[in-house]
Protein backbone atom coordinates (compact mmCIF):
# COMPACT_ATOMS: atom_id res chain seq x y z
CA UNK A 1 0.00 0.00 0.00
CA UNK A 2 1.36 3.46 -0.81
CA UNK A 3 -0.77 6.89 -0.22
CA UNK A 4 -2.40 6.71 -3.83
CA UNK A 5 -4.44 3.90 -2.56
CA UNK A 6 -5.83 6.34 0.12
CA UNK A 7 -5.57 9.75 -1.83
CA UNK A 8 -7.23 8.24 -5.19
CA UNK A 9 -8.15 6.75 -7.46
CA UNK A 10 -9.21 9.86 -9.62
CA UNK A 11 -12.74 8.36 -10.87
CA UNK A 12 -16.56 9.09 -11.24
CA UNK A 13 -18.82 8.39 -8.32
CA UNK A 14 -20.44 7.25 -6.59
CA UNK A 15 -18.79 4.92 -4.17
CA UNK A 16 -14.62 4.08 -4.16
CA UNK A 17 -15.41 0.58 -3.16
CA UNK A 18 -18.53 -0.05 -5.30
CA UNK A 19 -17.87 1.80 -8.32
CA UNK A 20 -14.06 2.05 -9.29
CA UNK A 21 -13.12 -0.86 -7.36
CA UNK A 22 -15.99 -2.73 -9.78
CA UNK A 23 -14.53 -0.83 -12.87
CA UNK A 24 -10.84 -2.42 -11.63
CA UNK A 25 -12.07 -5.93 -11.48
CA UNK A 26 -13.85 -5.56 -14.78
CA UNK A 27 -10.48 -4.57 -16.34
CA UNK A 28 -8.36 -7.22 -14.95
CA UNK A 29 -11.24 -9.77 -16.17
CA UNK A 30 -10.91 -8.45 -19.24
CA UNK A 31 -7.05 -8.67 -19.21
CA UNK A 32 -7.16 -12.57 -17.75
CA UNK A 33 -9.27 -13.15 -20.65
CA UNK A 34 -7.23 -11.30 -23.39
CA UNK A 35 -10.19 -10.22 -25.45
CA UNK A 36 -13.56 -8.93 -25.82
CA UNK A 37 -16.15 -10.79 -24.69
CA UNK A 38 -19.54 -12.12 -26.85
CA UNK A 39 -21.60 -12.86 -23.32
CA UNK A 40 -21.17 -12.24 -19.59
CA UNK A 41 -22.45 -13.26 -17.07
CA UNK A 42 -22.06 -10.94 -13.35
CA UNK A 43 -23.30 -11.95 -10.37
CA UNK A 44 -23.31 -9.59 -7.67
CA UNK A 45 -22.68 -10.37 -3.64
CA UNK A 46 -22.76 -8.97 -0.43
CA UNK A 47 -23.31 -5.37 0.05
CA UNK A 48 -22.72 -5.55 -3.95
CA UNK A 49 -25.63 -7.21 -4.47
CA UNK A 50 -27.82 -5.31 -1.96
CA UNK A 51 -26.79 -2.01 -3.20
CA UNK A 52 -24.81 -1.98 -6.33
CA UNK A 53 -27.70 -0.71 -8.26
CA UNK A 54 -27.44 2.24 -6.50
CA UNK A 55 -23.63 2.95 -6.95
CA UNK A 56 -24.07 1.68 -10.79
CA UNK A 57 -21.39 -1.49 -9.71
CA UNK A 58 -23.66 -3.68 -12.48
CA UNK A 59 -22.50 -0.22 -14.90
CA UNK A 60 -19.22 -0.50 -13.37
CA UNK A 61 -18.41 -3.67 -13.95
CA UNK A 62 -19.85 -3.83 -17.98
CA UNK A 63 -17.65 -0.70 -18.38
CA UNK A 64 -14.35 -2.30 -16.97
CA UNK A 65 -14.99 -5.64 -19.08
CA UNK A 66 -15.31 -2.76 -22.32
CA UNK A 67 -11.75 -0.91 -20.95
CA UNK A 68 -13.34 1.98 -19.48
CA UNK A 69 -11.07 3.36 -17.05
CA UNK A 70 -12.25 4.77 -13.33
CA UNK A 71 -12.32 7.83 -14.01
CA UNK A 72 -14.45 7.37 -17.75
CA UNK A 73 -17.51 9.76 -17.64
CA UNK A 74 -19.08 7.65 -19.94
CA UNK A 75 -19.92 5.45 -17.09
CA UNK A 76 -23.09 6.10 -16.46
CA UNK A 77 -24.42 5.46 -20.20
CA UNK A 78 -22.12 1.73 -20.74
CA UNK A 79 -25.44 -0.27 -20.97
CA UNK A 80 -25.74 2.35 -24.44
CA UNK A 81 -22.37 1.40 -25.58
CA UNK A 82 -21.09 -1.65 -24.90
CA UNK A 83 -20.64 -4.32 -27.78
CA UNK A 84 -20.99 -7.84 -26.11
CA UNK A 85 -24.58 -9.74 -24.31
CA UNK A 86 -24.67 -9.36 -20.87
CA UNK A 87 -26.71 -10.58 -17.29
CA UNK A 88 -26.56 -8.93 -13.82
CA UNK A 89 -27.55 -11.95 -11.39
CA UNK A 90 -26.92 -11.94 -7.66
CA UNK A 91 -26.42 -14.13 -4.39
CA UNK A 92 -27.02 -14.36 -1.18
CA UNK A 93 -23.49 -16.54 -0.57
CA UNK A 94 -21.96 -14.72 2.35
CA UNK A 95 -18.57 -16.51 2.27
CA UNK A 96 -17.17 -14.12 0.52
CA UNK A 97 -16.37 -10.52 1.47
CA UNK A 98 -18.94 -8.51 1.14
CA UNK A 99 -18.04 -6.33 -1.78
CA UNK A 100 -17.77 -9.81 -4.37
CA UNK A 101 -18.41 -9.93 -8.02
CA UNK A 102 -17.90 -13.16 -10.09
CA UNK A 103 -18.10 -12.64 -13.70
CA UNK A 104 -18.29 -15.70 -16.59
CA UNK A 105 -17.13 -14.33 -20.05
CA UNK A 106 -17.55 -16.59 -23.09
CA UNK A 107 -15.78 -16.01 -26.65
CA UNK A 108 -16.70 -18.41 -28.99
CA UNK A 109 -15.57 -21.44 -27.56
CA UNK A 110 -13.75 -19.49 -25.02
CA UNK A 111 -14.21 -19.65 -21.65
CA UNK A 112 -12.97 -18.05 -18.03
CA UNK A 113 -14.78 -16.92 -14.73
CA UNK A 114 -13.15 -14.44 -12.34
CA UNK A 115 -13.97 -13.46 -8.98
CA UNK A 116 -12.79 -10.56 -7.55
CA UNK A 117 -13.52 -8.17 -4.42
CA UNK A 118 -13.48 -4.23 -3.81
CA UNK A 119 -11.89 -4.17 -0.41
CA UNK A 120 -12.09 -0.40 0.51
CA UNK A 121 -11.09 2.92 -1.01
CA UNK A 122 -10.97 1.28 -4.67
CA UNK A 123 -8.70 -0.97 -4.02
CA UNK A 124 -8.85 -4.63 -5.54
CA UNK A 125 -7.62 -8.47 -5.12
CA UNK A 126 -8.70 -11.21 -7.38
CA UNK A 127 -10.04 -13.87 -5.42
CA UNK A 128 -10.26 -16.41 -8.50
CA UNK A 129 -9.75 -17.85 -11.56
CA UNK A 130 -11.24 -20.89 -13.34
CA UNK A 131 -12.27 -22.29 -9.76
CA UNK A 132 -8.67 -21.51 -8.85
CA UNK A 133 -8.35 -19.76 -5.35
CA UNK A 134 -5.73 -17.14 -6.45
CA UNK A 135 -5.10 -13.91 -4.39
CA UNK A 136 -3.35 -10.88 -6.24
CA UNK A 137 -4.13 -6.85 -7.08
CA UNK A 138 -3.47 -4.70 -9.72
CA UNK A 139 -1.36 -2.55 -8.15
CA UNK A 140 2.16 -4.15 -9.51
CA UNK A 141 3.70 -5.35 -12.26
CA UNK A 142 2.31 -8.97 -12.76
CA UNK A 143 2.73 -11.96 -14.51
CA UNK A 144 0.08 -14.15 -14.41
CA UNK A 145 1.00 -17.59 -15.72
CA UNK A 146 -1.84 -20.50 -16.68
CA UNK A 147 0.53 -24.19 -16.75
CA UNK A 148 0.05 -28.07 -15.69
CA UNK A 149 1.18 -28.47 -12.05
CA UNK A 150 3.93 -30.58 -13.09
CA UNK A 151 7.59 -30.19 -11.87
CA UNK A 152 10.28 -28.50 -13.72
CA UNK A 153 7.69 -25.83 -15.66
CA UNK A 154 7.99 -22.73 -12.41
CA UNK A 155 11.84 -23.41 -12.51
CA UNK A 156 11.89 -22.61 -16.13
CA UNK A 157 10.32 -19.22 -15.20
CA UNK A 158 12.52 -18.70 -13.01
CA UNK A 159 15.61 -19.23 -15.07
CA UNK A 160 14.09 -17.03 -18.25
CA UNK A 161 12.96 -14.41 -16.12
CA UNK A 162 16.55 -14.24 -14.38
CA UNK A 163 18.33 -14.75 -18.19
CA UNK A 164 16.10 -11.85 -19.04
CA UNK A 165 17.43 -9.61 -16.17
CA UNK A 166 13.94 -9.84 -14.46
CA UNK A 167 13.97 -9.37 -10.75
CA UNK A 168 11.12 -11.62 -9.21
CA UNK A 169 9.49 -9.30 -5.84
CA UNK A 170 7.10 -11.64 -5.12
CA UNK A 171 5.94 -15.25 -6.28
CA UNK A 172 3.38 -17.54 -5.10
CA UNK A 173 1.34 -20.81 -7.28
CA UNK A 174 -1.72 -22.15 -6.43
CA UNK A 175 -3.10 -25.29 -8.07
CA UNK A 176 -7.01 -27.39 -7.41
CA UNK A 177 -5.10 -30.47 -7.08
CA UNK A 178 -1.74 -32.18 -7.59
CA UNK A 179 -0.66 -32.17 -11.57
CA UNK A 180 -3.93 -30.77 -12.31
CA UNK A 181 -4.32 -26.73 -14.11
CA UNK A 182 -2.37 -24.66 -11.92
CA UNK A 183 -1.60 -20.35 -11.88
CA UNK A 184 1.46 -18.71 -10.95
CA UNK A 185 1.50 -15.17 -9.96
CA UNK A 186 4.55 -13.04 -9.77
CA UNK A 187 5.15 -9.86 -9.20
CA UNK A 188 8.07 -7.93 -10.47
CA UNK A 189 10.69 -4.81 -10.30
CA UNK A 190 10.88 -4.41 -14.43
CA UNK A 191 8.61 -5.23 -16.98
CA UNK A 192 8.84 -8.50 -18.84
CA UNK A 193 10.10 -8.91 -22.20
CA UNK A 194 7.51 -10.10 -24.63
CA UNK A 195 8.19 -13.14 -26.35
CA UNK A 196 10.38 -16.45 -25.60
CA UNK A 197 8.31 -17.38 -21.74
CA UNK A 198 5.90 -20.08 -23.15
CA UNK A 199 8.06 -22.00 -25.39
CA UNK A 200 10.85 -21.93 -22.23
CA UNK A 201 8.75 -23.31 -19.61
CA UNK A 202 5.64 -24.77 -20.85
CA UNK A 203 3.67 -22.37 -20.59
CA UNK A 204 -0.19 -22.44 -21.61
CA UNK A 205 -1.14 -19.11 -21.46
CA UNK A 206 0.55 -15.46 -20.16
CA UNK A 207 -0.61 -12.66 -19.22
CA UNK A 208 1.26 -9.21 -18.58
CA UNK A 209 -0.35 -5.90 -15.92
CA UNK A 210 2.24 -3.24 -16.08
CA UNK A 211 1.53 -0.09 -13.45
CA UNK A 212 1.88 2.93 -14.84
CA UNK A 213 4.50 4.57 -13.40
CA UNK A 214 3.78 8.13 -12.77
CA UNK A 215 6.22 10.75 -10.38
CA UNK A 216 4.55 11.39 -7.42
CA UNK A 217 4.91 14.72 -7.66
CA UNK A 218 2.49 14.54 -10.81
CA UNK A 219 -0.24 12.09 -9.27
CA UNK A 220 0.02 14.72 -6.42
CA UNK A 221 -0.58 17.99 -8.47
CA UNK A 222 -3.19 16.17 -10.89
CA UNK A 223 -5.46 15.10 -7.83
CA UNK A 224 -5.28 18.71 -6.60
CA UNK A 225 -6.29 19.95 -10.08
CA UNK A 226 -9.44 17.30 -9.98
CA UNK A 227 -10.58 18.29 -6.36
CA UNK A 228 -10.84 21.89 -7.07
CA UNK A 229 -12.72 20.83 -10.31
CA UNK A 230 -14.91 18.85 -8.65
CA UNK A 231 -15.81 21.57 -5.97
CA UNK A 232 -16.62 23.84 -9.36
CA UNK A 233 -18.99 21.51 -10.48
CA UNK A 234 -20.61 20.96 -7.58
CA UNK A 235 -20.97 25.01 -7.37
CA UNK A 236 -22.15 25.24 -10.58
CA UNK A 237 -24.61 22.24 -10.77
CA UNK A 238 -27.78 23.34 -9.04
CA UNK A 239 -29.90 20.14 -10.74
CA UNK A 240 -31.22 17.09 -8.90
CA UNK A 241 -29.56 13.53 -9.04
CA UNK A 242 -31.55 10.59 -11.05
CA UNK A 243 -33.11 9.53 -7.38
CA UNK A 244 -34.49 13.10 -6.80
CA UNK A 245 -32.85 13.06 -3.49
CA UNK A 246 -30.08 15.24 -3.57
CA UNK A 247 -28.11 17.80 -5.30
CA UNK A 248 -28.28 21.33 -5.48
CA UNK A 249 -27.98 22.25 -1.68
CA UNK A 250 -24.15 23.22 -2.52
CA UNK A 251 -25.18 26.18 -4.53
CA UNK A 252 -28.07 27.57 -1.69
CA UNK A 253 -25.25 27.50 0.74
CA UNK A 254 -23.24 29.29 -1.80
CA UNK A 255 -26.06 31.83 -2.22
CA UNK A 256 -26.49 32.41 1.28
CA UNK A 257 -22.37 32.65 1.72
CA UNK A 258 -22.44 35.75 -1.15
CA UNK A 259 -25.73 37.03 0.02
CA UNK A 260 -24.14 37.74 3.79
CA UNK A 261 -26.09 35.42 5.74
CA UNK A 262 -24.09 33.27 6.25
CA UNK A 263 -20.07 34.29 7.33
CA UNK A 264 -17.53 33.09 4.85
CA UNK A 265 -15.41 31.75 7.42
CA UNK A 266 -12.95 28.60 7.50
CA UNK A 267 -15.51 26.27 8.45
CA UNK A 268 -18.09 27.60 6.68
CA UNK A 269 -16.27 27.64 3.65
CA UNK A 270 -15.08 23.58 4.25
CA UNK A 271 -18.48 22.85 4.42
CA UNK A 272 -19.61 24.41 1.23
CA UNK A 273 -16.77 22.70 -0.69
CA UNK A 274 -17.32 19.75 0.95
CA UNK A 275 -20.72 19.52 -0.02
CA UNK A 276 -19.88 20.61 -3.51
CA UNK A 277 -17.88 17.62 -3.84
CA UNK A 278 -20.23 14.87 -2.37
CA UNK A 279 -22.57 16.41 -4.64
CA UNK A 280 -20.20 16.05 -7.74
CA UNK A 281 -19.92 12.55 -6.63
CA UNK A 282 -23.25 11.99 -6.39
CA UNK A 283 -24.08 12.75 -10.39
CA UNK A 284 -21.53 10.48 -10.92
CA UNK A 285 -18.52 13.27 -11.72
CA UNK A 286 -15.42 13.00 -11.73
CA UNK A 287 -13.88 13.45 -7.77
CA UNK A 288 -10.96 12.03 -5.74
CA UNK A 289 -11.45 9.21 -3.50
CA UNK A 290 -9.96 10.30 0.27
CA UNK A 291 -10.07 7.61 1.13
CA UNK A 292 -13.43 6.47 -0.37
CA UNK A 293 -15.99 8.29 -2.98
CA UNK A 294 -18.47 8.34 0.04
CA UNK A 295 -16.41 10.45 2.31
CA UNK A 296 -14.55 12.47 -0.52
CA UNK A 297 -15.55 15.81 0.14
CA UNK A 298 -13.91 16.20 3.58
CA UNK A 299 -10.40 16.16 3.07
CA UNK A 300 -10.56 18.56 0.34
CA UNK A 301 -13.04 20.78 2.27
CA UNK A 302 -10.77 21.40 4.70
CA UNK A 303 -7.95 21.65 2.74
CA UNK A 304 -8.96 23.36 -0.33
CA UNK A 305 -10.55 26.19 1.60
CA UNK A 306 -8.06 26.72 4.14
CA UNK A 307 -5.32 27.10 1.19
CA UNK A 308 -7.47 29.70 -0.15
CA UNK A 309 -8.25 31.97 3.19
CA UNK A 310 -4.38 30.89 4.13
CA UNK A 311 -3.00 31.44 0.29
CA UNK A 312 -1.11 28.45 0.93
CA UNK A 313 0.22 27.36 -2.61
CA UNK A 314 0.34 23.63 -3.89
CA UNK A 315 3.62 22.27 -2.76
CA UNK A 316 2.24 22.91 0.49
CA UNK A 317 -1.38 21.73 -0.09
CA UNK A 318 0.50 18.43 -1.68
CA UNK A 319 2.75 18.12 1.39
CA UNK A 320 -0.47 18.20 3.40
CA UNK A 321 -2.04 15.59 1.31
CA UNK A 322 1.24 13.39 2.26
CA UNK A 323 0.04 13.90 5.38
CA UNK A 324 -3.51 12.82 5.31
CA UNK A 325 -2.53 9.81 3.39
CA UNK A 326 0.00 8.91 5.83
CA UNK A 327 -3.03 8.51 8.22
CA UNK A 328 -4.95 6.98 6.05
CA UNK A 329 -2.76 4.16 5.28
CA UNK A 330 -2.21 3.74 9.69
CA UNK A 331 -6.13 3.19 9.16
CA UNK A 332 -6.31 1.40 6.73
CA UNK A 333 -3.56 -1.55 7.56
CA UNK A 334 -4.91 -1.69 11.27
CA UNK A 335 -8.82 -1.20 11.11
CA UNK A 336 -10.18 -0.76 7.78
CA UNK A 337 -11.00 2.10 5.27
CA UNK A 338 -14.45 0.16 3.75
CA UNK A 339 -18.14 0.74 4.47
CA UNK A 340 -18.92 -2.71 3.99
CA UNK A 341 -16.66 -3.90 6.57
CA UNK A 342 -16.63 -1.22 9.39
CA UNK A 343 -19.30 1.27 8.88
CA UNK A 344 -18.68 4.95 8.08
CA UNK A 345 -16.81 5.23 10.65
CA UNK A 346 -14.58 3.55 8.17
CA UNK A 347 -15.32 6.06 5.51
CA UNK A 348 -16.65 9.81 6.79
CA UNK A 349 -14.38 9.27 10.05
CA UNK A 350 -10.98 8.12 8.83
CA UNK A 351 -11.27 11.48 6.09
CA UNK A 352 -12.22 14.14 9.01
CA UNK A 353 -9.20 12.21 10.71
CA UNK A 354 -7.15 12.51 7.67
CA UNK A 355 -7.98 16.36 6.87
CA UNK A 356 -7.78 17.04 10.86
CA UNK A 357 -3.50 16.12 10.43
CA UNK A 358 -2.82 17.69 7.57
CA UNK A 359 -5.10 21.20 8.60
CA UNK A 360 -2.26 21.00 11.79
CA UNK A 361 0.48 20.47 9.44
CA UNK A 362 -0.20 23.03 7.09
CA UNK A 363 -0.88 25.46 10.22
CA UNK A 364 2.64 24.60 11.95
CA UNK A 365 1.37 21.97 14.26
CA UNK A 366 4.40 19.18 14.78
CA UNK A 367 3.99 15.84 13.90
CA UNK A 368 2.49 14.68 17.87
CA UNK A 369 -0.36 17.46 17.29
CA UNK A 370 -0.98 15.75 14.10
CA UNK A 371 -1.01 12.48 15.13
CA UNK A 372 -3.30 14.28 18.25
CA UNK A 373 -5.66 15.87 16.23
CA UNK A 374 -6.53 12.75 13.86
CA UNK A 375 -6.68 10.79 17.19
CA UNK A 376 -9.18 13.34 18.32
CA UNK A 377 -11.20 13.63 15.40
CA UNK A 378 -11.89 9.46 14.58
CA UNK A 379 -12.15 8.94 18.06
CA UNK A 380 -15.18 11.31 18.29
CA UNK A 381 -16.85 9.35 15.45
CA UNK A 382 -16.61 6.00 16.37
CA UNK A 383 -19.64 3.59 15.80
CA UNK A 384 -20.79 5.78 13.02
CA UNK A 385 -23.13 3.37 10.96
CA UNK A 386 -22.74 3.42 6.99
CA UNK A 387 -26.76 3.83 6.24
CA UNK A 388 -27.52 5.56 2.90
CA UNK A 389 -30.98 5.78 1.81
CA UNK A 390 -32.24 3.37 -0.96
CA UNK A 391 -28.32 2.16 -1.16
CA UNK A 392 -27.52 5.71 -3.27
CA UNK A 393 -24.25 7.43 -1.78
CA UNK A 394 -26.83 10.57 -1.05
CA UNK A 395 -28.61 10.84 2.15
CA UNK A 396 -27.19 11.21 4.88
CA UNK A 397 -23.27 10.87 3.03
CA UNK A 398 -23.87 14.29 1.13
CA UNK A 399 -24.55 16.36 4.51
CA UNK A 400 -22.29 14.13 6.30
CA UNK A 401 -19.26 15.26 4.21
CA UNK A 402 -20.61 18.79 5.12
CA UNK A 403 -20.27 18.51 9.00
CA UNK A 404 -17.57 16.45 9.61
CA UNK A 405 -15.50 19.21 8.52
CA UNK A 406 -16.20 20.53 11.25
CA UNK A 407 -15.34 17.66 13.66
CA UNK A 408 -11.94 17.95 11.48
CA UNK A 409 -11.50 21.84 12.11
CA UNK A 410 -12.33 21.52 15.56
CA UNK A 411 -10.16 18.29 16.62
CA UNK A 412 -7.06 20.27 14.51
CA UNK A 413 -7.44 23.30 16.59
CA UNK A 414 -7.83 21.62 19.63
CA UNK A 415 -4.36 19.66 18.82
CA UNK A 416 -2.93 23.26 17.78
CA UNK A 417 -3.84 24.31 21.79
CA UNK A 418 -2.13 21.55 23.42
CA UNK A 419 -5.80 19.38 23.94
CA UNK A 420 -4.10 15.43 23.69
CA UNK A 421 -6.30 12.51 23.46
CA UNK A 422 -6.07 10.31 26.84
CA UNK A 423 -6.58 6.99 24.69
CA UNK A 424 -3.92 7.09 22.19
CA UNK A 425 -4.30 6.46 18.30
CA UNK A 426 -3.10 2.79 17.74
CA UNK A 427 -5.97 1.52 20.37
CA UNK A 428 -8.39 3.94 19.00
CA UNK A 429 -7.64 2.02 15.70
CA UNK A 430 -7.68 -0.98 17.48
CA UNK A 431 -11.38 0.27 18.50
CA UNK A 432 -12.26 1.30 15.90
CA UNK A 433 -11.54 -2.29 14.10
CA UNK A 434 -13.49 -3.55 17.38
CA UNK A 435 -16.39 -2.09 16.59
CA UNK A 436 -16.58 -2.13 12.53
CA UNK A 437 -16.41 -5.84 13.55
CA UNK A 438 -19.10 -5.72 16.06
CA UNK A 439 -21.64 -3.80 13.92
CA UNK A 440 -24.25 -5.85 12.63
CA UNK A 441 -24.41 -5.73 8.72
CA UNK A 442 -27.68 -3.95 8.41
CA UNK A 443 -25.58 -1.08 9.30
CA UNK A 444 -22.67 -1.49 6.87
CA UNK A 445 -23.65 -0.07 3.65
CA UNK A 446 -25.95 -2.46 3.06
CA UNK A 447 -28.86 -0.19 3.05
CA UNK A 448 -30.86 -2.38 5.88
CA UNK A 449 -30.26 -0.34 8.88
CA UNK A 450 -30.38 2.98 10.21
CA UNK A 451 -31.92 5.70 8.27
CA UNK A 452 -32.32 3.66 5.53
CA UNK A 453 -35.35 1.60 6.99
CA UNK A 454 -36.61 4.85 8.48
CA UNK A 455 -40.52 5.76 7.15
CA UNK A 456 -39.33 7.67 5.31
CA UNK A 457 -36.38 5.89 4.23
CA UNK A 458 -38.36 3.05 3.19
CA UNK A 459 -41.08 4.96 1.00
CA UNK A 460 -38.16 6.46 -0.99
CA UNK A 461 -36.42 3.35 -1.67
CA UNK A 462 -39.89 1.80 -3.05
CA UNK A 463 -40.12 4.76 -5.37
CA UNK A 464 -36.99 4.24 -6.67
CA UNK A 465 -37.44 0.46 -7.56
CA UNK A 466 -40.37 1.38 -9.29
CA UNK A 467 -38.55 3.58 -11.38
Amino acid sequence: MDIFDIIGPVMVGPSSSHTAGAVRIGNMAQILFGKSPEKVSVTLFGSFAKTGKGHGTDKAVIAGLCGFKMDDERIRDVFNLCGFEYEILKDENEDYHPNTVLIEMEHGDEKMAVRGASIGGGRIEINEINRIPVRFSDNNNTLILFHKDKVGVVAGVTKWLSDNGVNIAFMSVFRLAKGQDAITIIETDAAVPESGLMSAAEIEKAVWFEKKQISEKERLLEILSVMRSSIAYGLRNSGKTESGMAGGDACLMKKAIDDGKLPDDLNNRAALYAMAVAETNAHMGRIVAVPTAGASGIVPGVLIALGEMNDFDDTALTDALIVAGDIGMHIAHHATISGAQGGCQAECGSAASMAAASMVFLLGGDEEQQVQAATLALKSLLGLACDPVAGLVEVPCIKRNATLTSVAITSANMALCGVKSVIPFDEVLGAMKQIGTELPQCLKETAEGGLAVTPSGKRINAEMEEK
